[in-house]
C-alpha cells in the first residue's frame, strides 16, 4: 500500500508538472506569436503609410513641375509678342486653345514654335484657361481672406508690407510661379498693346484668386481681386524682393 501510494503520488506529480510545462509553453508560444503578429502588422502599416506619403510627395512635386514648366514656356513665348494689341484681353480660337491646354497638361516639353500655335491670343488664352482651371488657384484658398483683408488696409505702405508678408508665406511652388507670372505681366508696351496695369488686373484678378465657396459678396470680392493683382503689379519689385 505504501509503495502504491508513493508511486501514484509521483505519477500524478509528474503528470501535473508535464501539464504545467505544456500550459506554460502554450502561453509562451501564444504571446510570442501575438507579439510577432502585431510587430509585422504595425511594420506593414508603417511602410504602407510611408509609401503613400512618398507617392503623394512625388505626385505633388510632378504636378507643380509640369505647372511651372508649362507656364514658363507659355510666358517665354509671349514675351516676344507683348506689343500686340489687346494681349490677354482679346480671346483666341477656343478649339485651338483647348487643344493646346491638353498638350500642356500631358507633354513635358511643349513646342510653341509649332505653326498651329502661331496665333498669340491662343497662347494667352491657353495660359488664362490653365490658371483658371487649376483645382486650387495660384493664391491658395486658405489665403483668400487674408489677401482680401490686406487690400483693405487704409495706409498704402502698410498695405504693401502686408501683401509682401503674405506672398512670402505662400508655398514655394506657388510663390515661384507667381513671381514668374507677375514679372511677365508687368507690361512695358502699354502704348502699343493698350493693356494698362488696371486692365491686366481686371483680366487676371478672378483667375488667380477666388474663394473656395461663392458667397453673396462675389461682386465686392471681384473688385478686391483686381485691386490685389493691380497692387502686386505696381509694387512687383517690393512685393517679391528678397530683403
Amino acid at each position: 500500500i505504501y509503495f502504491y501510494i508513493l508511486y501514484t503520488s509521483i505519477y500524478y506529480i509528474l503528470l501535473y508538472t508535464i501539464y504545467c510545462y505544456i500550459l506554460l509553453y502554450t502561453i509562451y508560444c501564444y504571446i510570442l506569436y501575438t507579439a510577432i503578429y502585431y510587430i509585422l502588422l504595425y511594420t506593414s502599416i508603417y511602410y504602407i503609410l510611408l509609401y503613400t506619403i512618398y507617392c503623394y510627395i512625388l505626385l505633388y512635386t510632378t504636378y507643380f513641375y509640369l505647372l511651372y514648366t508649362s507656364i514658363y514656356y507659355m510666358l517665354l513665348y509671349t514675351i516676344y509678342c507683348l506689343d500686340i494689341d489687346g494681349i490677354y484681353r482679346v480671346s483666341g480660337n477656343l478649339a485651338v486653345i483647348q487643344k493646346l491646354r491638353h498638350r500642356a497638361d500631358h507633354e513635358e516639353h511643349l513646342d510653341l514654335e509649332d505653326g498651329q500655335w502661331e496665333e498669340i491670343h491662343v497662347i494667352t488664352g491657353a495660359l488664362k484657361l490653365f490658371l483658371r482651371e487649376l483645382p486650387e488657384p495660384l493664391f491658395p484658398f486658405s489665403c483668400f481672406d487674408k489677401f482680401i483683408a490686406a487690400i483693405q488696409v487704409q495706409d498704402y505702405s502698410l498695405r504693401v508690407s502686408y501683401m509682401k508678408d503674405l506672398v512670402r508665406s505662400l508655398p514655394l511652388p506657388n510663390h515661384d510661379t507667381m513671381e514668374l507670372l507677375f514679372k511677365h505681366l508687368v507690361i512695358e508696351h502699354k502704348d502699343s498693346n493698350r493693356m494698362s496695369v488696371q486692365s491686366v488686373a481686371i483680366v487676371f484678378g478672378p483667375t488667380l484668386l477666388r474663394p473656395q465657396t461663392e458667397s453673396a459678396n462675389m461682386t465686392v470680392h471681384m473688385v478686391f481681386q483686381s485691386q490685389i493683382v493691380e497692387l502686386m503689379l505696381n509694387e512687383y519689385h517690393t512685393v517679391f524682393s528678397q530683403s
